[in-house]
């Protein structure tokens, strides 16, 4: 063992598959590392084009996860799971390719996923969790499964909000930071900035493109063997934003300060109330959307009845360790 994680989940009504903690160990001879508390999905708003139907597919029905099957799992994965999770969770850990190469020193890394489904009526959501053997953290959520029966062919949008209590070297201590990288075209050089959060207080950013825009939630006291400041990077990506009539869906990410009744997006602006999260157990509230153009591909109309699966659309994003590490992981 070079690297490792361990990892609990959890499943629940209004918040499908979630992970209930996330522990790195960098070395066989550094301490286990807590990353996360609760993570997972808050929400799942799906609008059509029209204007309606407009569905908060969590919060307003008590859709279950699903059992899992051999086909599922496939070749690399297991069935795992127990109590309410039981046969509902699929663990894969497979080669994810090339994690660094110079010339002919390569190495290839690894990854452990663990899935689950949502059954939302006509649509299947996949939540997926992977757990690379770099520290690399991916969330992603893909809905498939068959369109709206009684709009199949309306063009539509999933939006999945993530919220993710992050709990690095314990969590209480946790402060945010945003990366804005700053270019015009009118000289050859810019310069990369980091600043703090909303100026420390809780509250919400849009995403810019062109400012690279990511999160860094560093913990104080917490550093590698070369004295910087450890951190993880929280690294959206998207093809796009959305932006809808309802208030909590104008803003790409929230940050609040950590409490448990605080569940529901819907109410992210009355969580967003002024607390500090600096030297705070934090909160980080992500807006992954996916426009859905409905094609030939998801199916069609055979003999009245529609005849087909639309394909998964994956959304989510990346943490990453920033000086989690004391130098390139597996370089010899």
């Amino acid at each position: 063992m070079k690297t490792a994680w361990f990892v609990t989940f959890d499943q629940a009504v209004h918040r499908g598959f979630y992970i209930t903690s996330a522990w790195f160990k960098s070395d066989p001879n550094k301490p286990w590392l807590k990353v996360l508390d609760e993570a997972g999905p808050a929400e799942l708003f799906v609008p059509y084009q029209p204007g309606s139907p407009r569905f908060l597919d969590l919060s307003s029905f008590q859709f279950p996860i699903i059992d899992a099957n051999q086909n599922d799992a496939g070749a690399c994965g297991k069935i795992v799971g127990s109590g309410n999770t039981a046969n509902k969770v699929v663990r894969e850990v497979v080669d994810k390719g090339v994690l660094w190469k110079d010339d002919q020193a390569v190495h290839r890394g690894h990854k452990m996923s663990l899935w689950a489904t949502l059954d939302a009526a006509n649509y299947n959501y996949i939540f997926s969790y992977a757990f690379h053997d770099d520290g690399v953290i991916e969330f992603r959520a893909a809905a498939t499964a068959q369109n709206l029966p009684s709009a199949p062919t309306t063009a539509h949008m999933h939006n999945v909000i993530w919220r993710v209590n992050v709990d690095l070297n314990g969590g209480q201590s946790n402060s945010v930071a945003v990366v804005r990288h700053q270019e015009t075209t009118s000289a050859p050089s810019w310069t990369d900035a980091m600043q703090p959060f909303n100026n420390n207080q809780e509250g919400s950013l849009e995403w810019n493109p062109r400012e690279f825009n990511h999160l860094h939630v560093t913990a104080t006291n917490l550093k590698n063997g070369n004295g910087s400041p450890s951190a993880y990077m929280v690294m959206p990506f998207y093809r796009g934003v959305a932006r809808h009539q309802e208030s909590y869906m104008q803003k790409d990410i929230w940050v609040t300060q950590y409490h448990p009744g605080e569940l529901s997006f819907p109410n992210i602006a009355n969580y967003a109330n002024g607390e500090t999260i600096n030297n705070a157990d934090v909160v980080i509230w992500l807006v992954t959307p996916t426009l859905h153009i409905p094609r030939d591909e998801d199916g069609h109309v055979v003999g009245g009845v529609w005849s087909g699966v639309a394909t998964a659309m994956w959304s989510g994003f990346d943490m990453k360790p920033h000086n989690i590490f004391d130098t390139t992981p597996f370089y010899p």
